[in-house]
């Protein structure tokens, strides 16, 4: 270094001529140097600013398209959810919302597979829906794993289930297909969990808690689907039945008996139909009462469900005190050993009414196509006639249809 000072002075001496100048132009030039280590320095420290200017927006960059995932998730979500909302306003088949269920959550969110299980109580079964990804349908294996228990355990939770480490192997219930996050949501009743809603990711960490809002938002409609589905189902079920006595009604008796002698008519089926009535009712109103006849009715009327739902038969109030049953697939003889049944239990019935023991009575008459009666639309007439043969002779008794009536 000292060498290359003294080479400078020599040439600043030579060009020069004086130590003096050599001096100023030694000044000159530090102060350039040191202006231009300056001018470097913040050369440095514009570059650092630069980078992390850069960093920044990289960083900004990512954070905004992270934003942009979720907010698509989001609306994607929201979509979904308003879709179900105005499906429920009018669906009532249960099949049907779990189809739609399965169908949107795969289709949207991104799952790829998405089970549905719902206990039905006006069934008193199970309706399943499982929608895959993967190209293979899991339906029979996951009702299979449902019957042989694997899934119990769930039924006993109140709150969502996530996995987001799924180990191989980890859950009989997968089918073994490759699943790396899991969640399974309850939907709730007052008492307990009656369905269950299963979605799966093949990758890991992909449940978090937006994606459990969302889910238990859908369980929580599907349940007021479900509510309003069974809601409809038991006004259906009361339009058709007597106010009085539970049964039937003459109203739905008749379209039922309308689509059952079509069947026998085209399809040369077997159909028997029976008409009784309650002997001397008006008398029982006017010495007993109304109260006391309108028990006797709903006792007539809880024996004969009791024995047409043993032999897959359907009975209803047609009007007044006189019942009809109908006997698909049963014969004239097969027809009248059920009613014989009945007949029997209703004499032995023993109605009490203060301190006396009422005993109750009925006249009845059967038909049956195309034994007797050669046109099932006729069937109710002639069952209605024969019955008035019963009371004509003596009533308390099973009148047979026959050719010569």
């Amino acid at each position: 270094m000292l060498q290359i000072i003294i080479v400078i002075i020599g040439v600043f001496i030579i060009f020069y001529g004086s130590t003096e100048d050599l001096k100023n132009q030694v000044n000159i030039q530090k102060k350039l140097w040191l202006k231009a280590k300056n001018k470097n320095e913040e050369l440095v420290v514009s570059g650092q600013q630069i980078q992390l200017v850069h960093d920044q927006l990289v960083k900004q960059k990512m954070e905004l398209e992270e934003a942009n995932k979720r907010l698509n998730r989001f609306t994607a979500e929201m979509y979904i959810q308003n879709e179900l909302l105005s499906y429920i306003s009018s669906v009532l088949d249960i099949d049907e919302l779990m189809e739609l269920v399965t169908d949107s959550i795969l289709g949207a969110i991104g799952v790829d597979t998405c089970s549905l299980v719902i206990y039905d109580v006006n069934l008193n079964a199970y309706h399943y829906k499982v929608k895959s990804t993967h190209g293979k349908d899991y339906l029979k294996s996951f009702i299979d794993n449902m019957k042989s228990g694997k899934l119990d355990k769930y039924f006993s939770i109140r709150d969502p289930y996530i996995d987001n480490e799924v180990s191989k192997g980890k859950y009989d219930f997968t089918s073994k297909r490759d699943v790396g996050s899991i969640v399974i949501i309850p939907i709730l009743n007052d008492k307990n969990t009656y369905g269950l809603l299963i979605a799966e990711h093949t990758s890991t960490q992909m449940i978090n808690e937006n994606s459990i809002q969302f889910f238990q938002g859908i369980a929580n409609q599907i349940n007021i689907a479900i509510n309003n589905a069974n809601l409809y189902t038991k006004m259906e079920e009361m339009a058709k039945r007597d106010g009085l006595t539970c049964v039937y009604n003459r109203n739905y008796l008749q379209k039922i008996f309308h689509d059952l002698y079509e069947d026998a008519r085209i399809n040369k089926k077997v159909l028997s139909l029976a008409l009784f009535d309650i002997d001397k009712f008006k008398k029982v109103n006017d010495t007993y009462g109304h109260i006391f006849g309108d028990q006797v009715l709903k006792i007539i009327a809880n024996i004969s469900e009791k024995y047409a739902n043993i032999n897959g038969s359907i009975v209803g109030r047609y009007g007044g005190e006189e019942f009809v049953l109908i006997f698909p697939n049963k014969t004239l003889d097969e027809a009248y050993k059920i009613m014989k049944e009945i007949h029997n239990s209703i004499i032995k019935q023993k109605i009490a009414h203060d301190d006396k023991l009422i005993n109750i009575n009925i006249s009845t008459g059967i038909s049956s196509y195309p034994e007797v009666c050669k046109n099932p639309k006729d069937l109710l007439k002639r069952a209605d006639n024969a019955m008035y043969i019963s009371k004509a002779n003596g009533r308390g008794r099973i009148t047979i249809d026959n050719i010569n009536l």
